[in-house]
């Protein structure tokens, strides 16, 4: 952000502010509005609320300072958005999915899908930049969402209610 948008280092910091505030302050509201909802939705959701950011992130490579700044935090309360609702959803669907003898494996392959997209993640933005395509990448990944929403939809048919947290009290979808 600091090379591309041509914003200080503090302003990113502030902009990343927003990110972790709204996860602090969001989670518990969040956690109360998705009990007894579809995890795979949920888990799309997340998504399409990813898309949004990184179509912001793309729009403000374009914008004055002052627009890509403010739609920058309005993005970053989106996304934050979407981490609230990612992480219990996606691992109380590993756990209620996974055989009981293979759960902490399970569980073990969900934590390593964070670590290599980090380790990964770079890579594909350095070929990127690397062949001249720095305006691509956003929504490269924010079409990459999308296409995890679509699967986490087609998932949802393949489960019951109980393995996609639709039963119980609250239930609602």
């Amino acid at each position: 952000m600091v090379n591309n948008l041509k914003l200080s280092v503090h302003v990113i910091g502030v902009i990343f502010f927003f990110n972790t505030s709204t996860i602090v302050l969001a989670q518990l509201w969040v956690l109360n509005r998705i009990q007894g909802r579809s995890r795979t939705r949920m888990m799309a959701l997340t998504g399409v609320s990813w898309f949004i950011f990184w179509v912001l992130l793309d729009v403000a490579l374009k914008l004055p300072a002052a627009v890509t700044i403010v739609s920058l935090c309005v993005g970053m309360v989106i996304f934050a958005l979407g981490e609230t609702m990612l992480t219990p959803t996606s691992s109380a669907l590993v756990n209620q999915i996974a055989p009981e003898h293979l759960r902490g494996r399970y569980n073990s392959a969900l934590g390593l899908t964070w670590g290599l997209s980090g380790m990964i993640a770079p890579a594909i933005a350095a070929i990127y930049f690397g062949d001249h395509l720095g305006g691509w990448w956003p929504i490269s990944i924010g079409l990459l969402a999308l296409a995890g929403s679509a699967m986490m939809l087609k998932l949802r048919r393949m489960l019951s209610a109980n393995e996609d947290g639709r039963v119980g009290a609250g239930a609602t979808e």
